[in-house]
C-alpha cells in the first residue's frame, strides 16, 4: 500500500506545510486543493503552490517526505 502526503506552502516560507496523509494519489490531490482554497497564513493570505509525494522507499527513515 502507497501512501501519498498533501502538502502547501506560504509565499515567503522555504517549508512544505502537510495538510493530509492518503493511501491514493487521487485523495491526496483532493485534501491537497482543499486546504489550498481553505488555508490561510497568519496574515491572511491563501498558499501559492499545493504538491502531492509519495516517499521513495527507505527514504529519512520512517518514509516521511521531505519538508523542503
Amino acid at each position: 500500500m502507497s501512501v501519498f502526503y498533501a502538502q502547501i506552502r506560504f509565499r515567503g516560507s522555504p517549508e512544505w506545510l502537510t495538510v493530509a496523509k492518503a493511501e491514493s494519489k487521487r485523495s491526496a490531490f483532493e485534501y491537497a486543493t482543499a486546504a489550498f482554497r481553505q488555508s490561510r497564513d497568519d496574515d491572511g493570505r491563501a498558499p501559492i503552490e499545493v504538491r502531492v509525494l509519495a516517499p521513495r522507499a527507505g527514504a529519512r527513515g520512517a518514509g516521511a517526505p521531505s519538508s523542503a
